[in-house]
């Protein structure tokens, strides 16, 4: 433990391939430090993406798919970068620029950062910055607000 009775902490890669300095338990407000990263990973679009995507939304025009998709895996990136979470956490807005749409089989870079946080009104509002690139590029640029629970 450290000085202020945190856990320590380990740069790993888990199952996934996700390399972070994580907590050995549930990621709380306190663990969050702005200007830092959490965590990133190499990630792949599943070749199979697009005709999961169809069927989940089979009105969905083509030419917005390739959008639907990109997000999709902007949240993928999200809910394996920044793990484990408790339970309660309230998703309270995003803002996010799509430089390019992401393809099924394309590989990618996701890196997830606490951009800041802060207490009001009794809830703990964290902020997070979440990139998608490649080496030719950024493709997506996004920022994420929650209100988390512990």
């Amino acid at each position: 433990m450290d000085a202020d009775g945190a856990e320590a902490v380990v740069r790993a890669a888990d199952a996934h391939g996700v390399q972070r300095s994580e907590p050995r338990r549930l990621l709380r407000f306190d663990d969050f430090r702005p200007g830092t990263e959490i965590a990133r990973a190499d990630m792949e679009v599943p070749a199979e993406a697009a005709e999961q995507l169809h069927r989940a939304f089979p009105d969905l025009a083509a030419e917005d798919a390739s959008v639907e998709l990109t997000i999709a895996m902007l949240m993928r990136a999200y809910t394996r970068l920044v793990a484990p979470r408790p339970p309660g956490n309230i998703h309270a807005g995003q803002e996010m620029r799509i430089h390019r749409v992401l393809t099924p089989g394309e590989r990618f870079q996701a890196r997830a950062d606490c951009i800041d946080k802060e207490t009001k009104a009794g809830r703990n509002w964290v902020r997070f910055g979440l990139v998608l690139e490649t080496a030719a590029g950024p493709l997506v640029d996004a920022k994420m607000r929650f209100v988390w629970a512990q």
